[in-house]
């Protein structure tokens, strides 16, 4: 008992400390960014009638015209590294401004993710078939990205990190401990997911081009492409 308290007094220490660098980061972005959406009030309402459990989930950005591309991957926590789940989700994008919604179920099944930007507005998804009852009788915590953070061409930004485990206990970090998979590993949970996005400066590959495409047709997903949606 004693340790799990330690544990936990460890774990919000932690979130206190870094929530405090991240305020004084903030305030030095200006330019390119991802940050939790600023929702109108209508905007709230219609999230309040469809239930209300995702507003959350949804996150405005802010690039520069050199933007040429968007990858969304999701991992898992294997060995106390990132392990890629799934295919790669990428499409070409060149809007500098824009809004990106992000839904999944435990597990990150049935992820959707849906764009909406000045030239480019439709959605995407990627399904998997897990098992069933996979984790039932789990406890699921869930870390979102609640900070504004400054993009990087070429770098993965983690918007969301979830453990699944049955201990009794669960010591959650904010997802910029992404970076860190080794501090999730220390607690041996049974299932830890991660996902990001991450804007490049380049234009798609064949190879990317040619996973869509194999996807697509396998899993039958659809992918916004450019500006409208193929399917």
């Amino acid at each position: 008992m004693k340790k799990t308290m330690f544990l936990l007094l460890i774990s919000v220490l932690l979130l206190t400390l870094c929530g405090c660098d991240n305020e004084k980061n903030k305030e030095n972005i200006t330019n390119m960014y991802i940050d939790v959406a600023k929702l109108t009030e209508e905007e709230k309402d219609i999230i309040e009638l469809t239930g209300g459990k995702n507003a959350g989930h949804i996150f405005d950005f802010s690039l520069d015209e050199n933007v040429k591309s968007m990858y969304i991957n999701t991992y898992q926590l294997v060995n106390g590294e990132w392990k890629p789940i799934n295919n790669r989700s990428s499409m070409a994008f060149s809007d500098i401004k824009g809004r990106l919604a992000v839904d999944f179920e435990n597990g990150f099944d049935n992820l959707r993710i849906a764009i909406q930007s000045g030239n480019s507005n439709g959605s995407f998804s990627n399904t998997s078939d897990v098992e069933k009852d996979k984790y039932k009788g789990m406890g699921v915590s869930t870390s979102l990205l609640a900070n504004k953070t400054e993009v990087v061409y070429e770098k993965e930004i983690p918007l969301a990190i979830q453990i699944i485990t049955s201990k009794n206990e669960v010591s959650s970090y904010i997802v910029e401990y992404f970076e860190k998979p080794e501090e999730y590993a220390k607690f041996d949970y049974e299932y830890v997911y991660a996902i990001t996005v991450m804007f490049s400066e380049k234009e798609l590959n064949h190879e990317d081009e040619e996973a869509l495409y194999l996807t697509r047709e396998n899993e039958k997903d659809i992918y916004l492409l450019g500006n409208g949606i193929q399917m």
